[in-house]
């Protein structure tokens, strides 16, 4: 049987112009010369239902995980509004009679990007037919200078002006999406909602303009309370907005959860809380649906089967090779070992672009032969690309190129076949309609079997698990519907 290292290229799309694309400008002798040499094929990330949103990159390690079309979140909640079954939701009108009998208030904490602002407003009106307050948490996304952002809340505040609803705060999503454990930056958003400690400023532009002149863009907007009425008190409600199920773990684990690493976090014995989708089982809050279940993700088989698997990755994609690879789910397996590599501490990504490749290359390197199979995730192209920083994102390609030919040669001294591929595209596309653009690509992706005996056929981000099992000589189960498109 043969041995696997599955390496995900996070965030390396395929893109043949040349305006923008850091790979077709970066020094990359060792990938260059893997798709010279060895063959390859490219993967959609988009086909049929298999779609990557902008802001939900999760999506396509689903697919290489699970082998199978995962409908994301959004999905779910495109159709519930569709059925209508949303407006019935049992746990949302749980929370909202809640506040009713209180005569309180309900906070709604929500990421708004630019495809997201429909979701918000359908929320709004929802709500807005129990007439009760509603004070809106808004979570900014995006990682460089954006008049989405001014455009979205304009057409927020419009939207709101004669509801009971209000924009209490607004903050960079990286205060309260963070992956990295940073519980000191989330308890500066904390603190402005929960307590109303820190800054405040009723002019939501005023707010933006002065962050934007600082250069602290849209993610890294300083938490800001907008409305005094809208601190967090005992007897209110909450509705967490999230489509991601990462998104506001942190935050509510300092509301909800026994654990907190301070002291002077308020204790609620009156509060209400729902959120779309399951988030943590550390934090104490029911949700209004449930994660799609998924049997027999490539995990599973390999670890039926009794074979050694390895998953490692650096903090902020430790979920993707984990959660989001096992099909949106937190399994223990026999026989498989996850190592997370911890993120070097910078304030942004293009200020360390080699991230902790070379210590995730070293890791596998030392510890390859005790195991079958391994999945390891280089950040670097995704999470250096979001900053839109081009020259950062030539540097980081020079450090994953370098433990791309270290990875290969222990590969061929150690009787293990590499395979290649990537979840989506970033790197390759940072500049769109003449502007700067840092967010997730939908151009294919490369895959490749560094294997010569090997041919390929073209397909999507679904068949990389099935043609992976293949390679295995193992039985590929029927609830996978890729292909197999190594032969």
């Amino acid at each position: 049987m043969k041995k696997v290292v599955l390496c995900i290229l996070d965030g390396l799309g395929y893109r043949k112009e040349s305006l923008g694309n850091a790979f077709l400008d970066a020094d990359t002798f060792a990938i260059d010369k893997l798709l010279k040499e060895f063959p390859n094929s490219k993967l959609l990330c988009k086909q049929d239902s298999i779609s990557l949103n902008a802001y939900d990159s999760e999506t396509g390690h689903m697919a290489i995980g699970t082998g199978r079309v995962v409908f994301d979140n959004f999905d779910v909640f495109n159709s519930s509004i569709s059925d209508g079954s949303f407006y019935n939701n049992s746990n949302i009108l749980e929370v909202i009679n809640f506040v009713k009998d209180n005569k309180s208030r309900l906070h709604l904490f929500y990421i708004l990007s630019e495809e997201s602002l429909s979701y918000l407003l359908t929320l709004i009106d929802m709500v807005s037919k129990y007439d009760v307050p509603i004070y809106l948490h808004i979570f900014l996304e995006g990682k460089d200078v954006s008049s989405l952002a001014v455009s979205n809340l304009e057409v927020l505040s419009s939207y709101i002006l004669n509801k009971n609803c209000y924009i209490a705060s607004l903050s960079g999503k990286d205060y309260v999406m963070d992956n990295d454990g940073d519980f000191d930056r989330t308890k500066l958003c904390y603190d402005v909602i929960f307590k109303g400690v820190g800054p405040f400023n009723d002019d939501i532009m005023s707010i933006i303009n002065t962050s934007y002149d600082l250069e602290l863009f849209d993610s890294y907007i300083v938490p800001t309370l907008v409305n005094r009425n809208g601190i967090f008190s005992d007897g209110d409600g909450v509705i967490i907005a999230n489509f991601n199920n990462n998104c506001f773990e942190q935050l509510f684990r300092l509301v909800t959860d026994s654990f907190s690493p301070y002291l002077d976090v308020n204790v609620y014995s009156n509060i209400k809380c729902v959120s779309m989708f399951p988030i943590s089982d550390k934090v104490k809050c029911v949700s209004a649906f449930p994660n799609t279940l998924v049997n027999n993700a490539l995990i599973d088989v390999l670890s039926n089967n009794k074979l050694r698997v390895l998953r490692i990755a650096e903090t902020s994609k430790y979920s993707c090779v984990t959660h989001f690879f096992d099909g949106n789910r937190d399994v223990s397996y026999h026989n498989v070992s996850n190592i997370c590599i911890p993120k070097k501490r910078v304030d942004s990504y293009d200020m360390d672009p080699g991230m902790s490749a070379n210590e995730i290359t070293d890791k596998v390197i030392n510890v390859m032969n005790d195991y079958d199979f391994i999945v390891v995730n280089y950040a670097n192209c995704d999470m250096v690309g979001h900053t839109g920083n081009y020259e950062a994102c030539k540097r980081a390609l020079n450090v994953v190129d370098k433990c791309i030919m270290n990875l290969y040669e222990a590969c061929f001294n150690n009787d293990y076949l590499l395979v290649i591929c990537s979840s989506h595209g970033n790197i390759e596309e940072m500049i769109r309609d003449d502007k700067v653009y840092s967010g997730n690509t939908l151009n294919p992706v490369y895959f490749i079997v560094c294997d010569k005996d090997y041919k390929l056929r073209n397909g999507n981000l679904c068949d990389v698990a099935p043609s992976v099992i293949s390679i295995l000589g193992i039985v590929i189960p029927d609830e996978m519907t890729g292909n197999i498109i190594v032969y």
